[in-house]
């Protein structure tokens, strides 16, 4: 919680994280589509939990259905690491910049 008892914005992501990966282990192939998780659940950031829980080492396959409008998620394996990295690493991950493409 911030000074105000707002909670933090990481306190919530990883409630999410955690709630997503529950109901993609409850769902099984079924997966779960980001329509539920955004309308139903209120998970606007789903897409962004997703990506967070791939980074952690989860494969989670998106698939397009027919007849379905939005994604579905299905979780395929889980990473065999014990302690995961940081979702939320303070230096994002980027190739380091070519020297002989800098202009000075």
């Amino acid at each position: 919680m911030t000074k105000l008892g707002v909670p933090n914005a990481s306190g919530i992501a990883g409630d999410q994280r955690n709630q997503i990966l529950r109901l993609l282990r409850d769902a099984g192939a079924e997966g779960v589509s980001k329509a539920f998780l955004v309308f139903e659940k209120h998970f606007t950031q789903a897409a962004a939990r997703i990506w967070e829980l791939e980074k952690q080492g989860y494969t989670i396959r998106h698939e397009s259905r027919d007849g379905e409008r939005y994604v579905r998620f299905v979780l395929v394996s889980e990473p065999t690491s014990k302690t995961p990295p940081n979702p939320n690493p303070t230096k994002p991950d980027l190739p380091e910049p070519d020297p002989e493409w800098l202009p000075f």
